[in-house]
C-alpha cells in the first residue's frame, strides 16, 4: 500500500500489509512514484525475486503540517537520508510520515516505515534484513526527535502579516505577493468560507488583489441570478459554524460587481494532478474595485494558476494573491511569487494547536506537553 504523506501509521495498518511506501514531497508530486515503488515490490515478491520485511516506529511528536515540507524544517534531511539508504540498495524503501496534528486518534505524531529484503545478500536472514530496517528506521526517527523544535509553527499576528505583505506590495517588483490563509484550508478539512484574512486585508486598504477560493454555494447562487456585469450585495462566506473549536461563521458583507460566471470545470496544468479535470461547481467572480474575489459552490485547494485562469483572471498580473491553502500552493503559485507572508486567520486546520480539545491523543506527547524522551 501507499500511504499520504501525513499520515498517523497505527500498529494494525503495518500488521495488515506487506509493502509500504509514501510520498517524499510536498507538495505531493511523486504519487505516482511512490505507488509504483510500492507495486513494483509487491511484484517482485511474488516472482520471488525479494522478500519483504518491515520494521516502524512512531515517535510521540505533533508536528504542525505548516512545518512538514522538506524545505522548511527536519523532514528535508530525513527524506535525503531515506532516499540514500534506498538508492544504496541497503533497503527497499524508506518512508517519513510527519503525521496529521488535527486528527484526534491514539496514533497521531511522526512515525517511519522501512521495507528490507531478506533476501538481499547484505541481509542474510529475516533477522538481519529486519535488522537493517530497524535501524534505518530509528535514524529517520532520531533525526526528527533531536530537532523537534523545526516542527513547532509560530504564527505572526495577523494584522502584522498582511501590514508586512502591503509594504512589501510598495516596491515596484515582478510578481504578486502572496498571502496564505492556512487556518481554513479545505484539503485538511477546513470550512474554505471563514472570512477574517479578506477581512483585514480589505480593512488595510490592499489593492489589486485576487482571492480564491471562497466556498459559499448561496452567494453563487445570488451572482449568477444577478448576472455578468451587474452589481451585487453580498453577505459571503461564514455560512459554517464549527462548534469544535468553538468559532462561530461570520458572513463579510461585500458589495461589488459580478465579473465572470463559469461552470467550474478545470485542468490541472501544474506539477500535481498534471492533467486530470477537477470541478469547482458553478463559480462567479466577485469585483470589489480593490479585490477579485472567487467564490465556489465546492471546495478546492488552489495548487494550480487554473483556479484563477479558468474565470479570466491572470495571477501573473496582480500585486497580491490570497490563497486558502497551507503548503500545497506551492506546487503551482510559488514559482510566479515575490514573495509569500503566511496568515494566521481561524479555521479547523488552525497551527495553533491549543484551540483544540484533543482526548484520545497519547500523552505525554511534544509540543503539547513536557517530554524529553520519545
Amino acid at each position: 500500500m501507499t500511504l499520504d504523506y501525513h499520515t498517523n501509521l497505527s500498529p494494525d495498518i503495518v500488521a495488515n500489509a506487506s509493502v509500504i511506501t509514501g510520498y517524499k514531497t510536498y507538495p505531493h508530486v511523486d504519487m505516482y512514484e511512490a505507488g509504483l515503488l510500492a507495486g513494483d515490490i509487491l511484484a517482485r515478491s511474488l516472482r520471488g525475486a525479494v522478500r519483504p520485511v518491515m520494521a516502524w516506529g512512531w515517535l510521540p511528536l505533533v508536528s504542525s503540517v505548516m512545518r512538514h515540507a522538506p524545505e522548511d524544517g527536519p523532514s528535508g534531511d530525513i527524506l535525503a537520508y531515506a532516499r540514500a539508504t534506498e538508492k544504496s540498495g541497503r533497503v527497499l524503501a524508506a518512508t517519513l510520515l510527519p503525521g496529521f496534528p488535527h486528527a484526534d486518534t491514539p496514533y497521531t505524531g511522526v512515525s517511519a516505515v522501512v521495507v528490507a529484503d531478506a533476501l538481499a545478500d547484505t541481509a542474510v536472514s529475516f533477522k538481519g534484513a529486519r535488522a537493517a530496517a530497524q535501524e534505518v528506521c530509528e535514524r529517520m526517527l532520531a533525526i526528527a526527535w533531536e530537532r523537534r523544535a523545526e516542527y513547532v509553527f509560530h504564527p505572526e499576528p495577523l494584522a502584522r502579516s498582511v501590514a508586512r505583505a502591503r509594504a512589501l506590495g510598495t516596491n515596484a517588483q515582478p510578481g504578486p505577493i502572496l498571502l496564505i490563509d492556512h487556518c481554513d484550508n479545505c484539503g485538511s478539512g477546513g470550512a474554505q468560507d471563514v472570512m477574517l484574512v479578506v477581512e483585514e486585508i480589505l480593512r488595510q486598504n490592499l489593492d489589486d488583489v485576487a482571492i480564491a477560493p471562497i466556498r459559499d454555494p448561496q452567494a453563487v447562487a445570488q451572482m449568477v441570478e444577478a448576472g455578468i456585469g451587474n452589481n451585487v450585495n453580498l453577505l459571503l462566506g461564514g455560512k459554517t459554524d464549527m462548534p469544535a473549536i468553538g468559532l462561530a461563521g461570520r458572513p463579510l458583507q461585500l458589495a461589488g460587481r459580478v465579473r465572470n460566471i463559469t461552470d467550474g470545470e478545470i485542468v490541472f496544468a501544474g506539477p500535481m494532478y498534471t492533467g486530470l479535470k477537477s470541478h469547482l461547481g458553478r463559480t462567479a467572480v466577485l469585483d470589489t474595485g480593490r479585490a477579485q474575489i472567487v467564490v465556489t459552490e465546492r471546495h478546492h485547494e488552489p495548487f494550480d494558476l487554473v483556479i484563477f485562469r479558468h474565470c479570466g483572471i491572470e495571477p501573473t498580473k496582480k500585486r497580491y494573491i490570497m490563497l486558502k491553502s497551507r503548503i500545497h500552493y506551492r506546487a503551482g503559485f510559488k514559482p510566479i511569487a515575490a514573495h509569500i507572508v503566511e496568515c494566521a486567520g481561524a479555521g479547523v486546520t488552525n497551527a495553533d494547536l491549543s484551540v483544540y480539545r484533543y482526548r484520545k491523543l497519547a500523552r505525554p506527547i511534544y509540543p503539547l506537553d513536557a517530554i524529553w524522551k520519545p
